[in-house]
């Protein structure tokens, strides 16, 4: 469940006070032999908060790095690990040793799609919502929190399952709706939603999810695709089928990260296909095509928490 990967670097930018003035700048990679490892990133916003009673200050990179800018515009981060967590339930996170800071990147749970019936297509699941935080954790050993869980099929109902919700300090993630069956609506889940605060933490970004995309209508209905977050799902359509839209998240030292909402089903009375489950976090599952098909499943909440030592 958990993994993590290190390495050292040096990170050169001008002072906080430049920074907070407005001047963009860029950051620059280089090991411990001066060699530079990778191209430089624009600075395309700053951040500041108190934490403990201390001024901290933060760079956002084009790349979607996030840098805490010391005031001598020199920071020196010796390893950087990550911990991935991507099953539902209770997690805690425990801080490794020589640990100062970390990033928090927190998918919610997505809906399930609607399963079609026998003259309409189900609509899709919601996408779940986003949110990234930073944290200074000097003076903190762990940290619990709860993912959702994916919602479930339809069912004796037909109608797609909502995501369950995520809580992290004092934030909460609810999760995507489900689809409605075809028949009943063939409406496509709301997305989920991020409501809270904590004063221990930085909001860096925060994104409800996108909308599941409605079924189609009549016997050749099509489902409609599943939310992601941020992007609605597209509505199904007569004899065809729709693509989920898709995100790729830039995030800090971790590969990249790819959410796509699951296809809508086809509706067709010869070749009727069932929704596509949703890929990645936060990806709502496809609408069932019409002829009673299935809706495809939404995905599981999922946290990175980044590590920094510094």
């Amino acid at each position: 469940e958990n993994g993590g990967s290190a390495s050292v670097v040096v990170k050169t930018v001008p002072s906080a006070d430049t920074l907070l003035s407005g001047n963009l700048s860029t950051m620059i990679f280089v090991d411990e032999d001066g060699n530079v490892t990778s191209d430089a990133w624009v600075i395309v916003a700053t951040h500041s908060t108190i934490t403990n009673g201390s001024l901290r200050r933060y760079a956002i990179l084009s790349n979607g790095q996030i840098l805490s800018i010391p005031k001598t515009g020199v920071r020196s981060v010796y390893g950087t690990t990550h911990q991935l967590f991507n099953t539902s339930g209770s997690k805690t996170w425990i801080k490794p040793t020589g640990c100062r800071e970390i990033a928090i990147l927190l998918w919610g749970a997505a809906g399930n799609g609607g399963d079609g019936d026998t003259s309409n297509a189900g609509g899709a699941g919601g996408g779940g919502a986003f949110l990234q935080l930073i944290r200074d954790v000097e003076d903190v050993a762990s940290i619990s929190f709860t993912l959702g869980a994916a919602g479930s099929g339809g069912g004796s109902t037909g109608s797609g399952g909502a995501g369950g919700s995520t809580t992290f300090g004092g934030f909460t993630l609810s999760g995507g709706d489900g689809g409605q069956r075809g028949g009943v609506g063939s409406a496509g889940g709301g997305g989920g939603v991020v409501s809270g605060s904590d004063s221990n933490y930085e909001s860096v970004v925060s994104m409800n999810g996108g909308k599941g995309g409605n079924g189609y209508k009549s016997s050749a209905g099509g489902g409609g695709s599943g939310g992601i977050p941020g992007i609605a799902g597209s509505n199904g359509v007569s004899g065809s089928i729709v693509t989920g839209p898709t995100c790729i998240w830039p995030l800090i030292v971790i590969p990249e990260v790819t959410s796509t909402g699951g296809d809508g089903g086809l509706g067709s009375s010869s070749a009727a296909t069932a929704g596509k489950p949703g890929v990645g976090p936060g990806a709502g599952g496809g609408g069932g095509g019409a002829y009673s098909n299935a809706g495809g499943a939404g995905t599981v909440a999922r946290c990175y928490i980044i590590e920094f030592y510094c």
